[in-house]
């Protein structure tokens, strides 16, 4: 199967995938509680799920997960 995630590539895969396909999915998601029933990070890992399978249906790649950071007041994992 097609390598699609920039950070399982070696630098020249890397160049090879850009001149193949200029187009780049990036996922992304925050750490927030849901509830008991899931992880924190359970937005990033659906994100990533998502841009790796749109990346192998189309000629893409996928970059590495992003987590954006949560204001102060809403870091508070006792609750969704």
């Amino acid at each position: 199967m097609r390598t699609v995630r920039f950070e399982e590539m070696f630098p020249w895969e890397v160049a090879q995938a850009i001149a193949e396909a200029p187009i780049c999915y990036l996922p992304l998601g925050v750490l927030e509680w849901h509830s008991e029933h899931s992880e924190v990070g359970l937005d990033g890992i659906k994100a990533q799920a998502v841009c790796k399978a749109a990346a192998r249906r189309r000629t893409a790649r996928c970059r590495v997960t992003r987590w954006p950071r949560r204001s102060p007041d809403r870091i508070s994992m006792h609750g969704a």
